[in-house]
């Protein structure tokens, strides 16, 4: 898909903003329902997971911290 798009056009003066711009909505239709709603799953599990204290330090078993 990269290398098409950079034939394409004058692939010499094209930012990577542009690029991204140009190829970013084709690699998202590329990605299947299933492992886009799998990643959701995931990120909403971290979001939803307690956050410890910024103070929480957690000792590993020879009493250092981690």
């Amino acid at each position: 898909m990269i290398r098409k798009k950079m034939m394409e056009g004058d692939s010499a003066n094209i930012s990577r903003e542009e690029l991204a711009k140009s190829i970013i909505p084709n690699a998202r239709a590329m990605v299947p329902n299933e492992v886009r709603e799998e990643m959701m799953l995931r990120v909403r599990e971290v979001l939803e997971a307690p956050v410890a204290a910024p103070n929480d330090k957690e000792q590993n078993s020879d009493g250092g911290i981690v």
